[in-house]
């Protein structure tokens, strides 16, 4: 889908936890790369040039790709 374009949509990463329900959490596991339990700050996505990004750090789970999908929908129905 990218494949024309020269940005990617992205959502940080934080260690920090908040009570905040547009945040996912993800733990540690042998595919993922992290190095301890982070959260996904789907409040914060944002648009960046792919120059800006690194080397591929790991994988998550299907598990979690569909519960931040899910909460993406949520969040962006009107």
């Amino acid at each position: 889908m990218n494949g024309n374009v020269q940005t990617i949509i992205v959502a940080p990463l934080t260690t920090r936890f908040r009570n905040i329900p547009s945040r996912i959490k993800i733990e540690v596991d042998s595919f993922n790369g992290l190095s301890s339990t982070s959260y996904v700050a789907l409040d914060q996505i944002k648009t960046i040039d792919k120059i800006r990004c690194g080397n591929k750090l790991g994988r998550i789970s299907n598990a979690d790709a569909m519960k931040i999908a899910d909460l993406l929908i949520e969040m962006f129905q009107y």
